[in-house]
């Protein structure tokens, strides 16, 4: 059996290494909303979009029910023109650099520290 060494790092996950890029496309989009068209980036954005569709849609369906299907495409990332993602996205950057900041609260509770 090989062990690895305590400090190895693990393989990062796709969406793990494109982390700071979501966030920088999310401030870009809030600061400039058409800058990224119709792009939603999770269940919140889904809903607000969402909401007043089905709300329409409801009421010419006659009480009739109403049907959505999530699809998630495997691997959809590896298949990407990496090269036409790339001049899009510099497109939609505005500024040469960014900062992001991360934290964490902790607390304490009966001795132990939680998030």
């Amino acid at each position: 059996m090989i062990k690895e060494p305590i400090n190895a790092q693990k393989p990062q996950s796709v969406n793990w290494k494109l982390q700071n890029v979501f966030e920088i496309l999310k401030f870009e989009k809030e600061r400039n909303p058409k800058s990224l068209g119709s792009t939603l980036f999770g269940t919140d954005d889904l809903y607000r979009v969402l909401k007043p569709f089905v709300t329409r849609v409801r009421t010419s369906l006659e009480g009739r029910p109403l049907y959505f299907v999530h699809v998630d495409v495997k691997n959809c990332y590896e298949s990407i023109l990496h090269q036409k993602l790339f001049d899009i996205i510099k497109e939609v950057l505005e500024e040469e650099e960014y900062l992001i900041r991360r934290f964490v609260l902790l607390r304490m509770s009966a001795g132990k520290v939680y998030r």
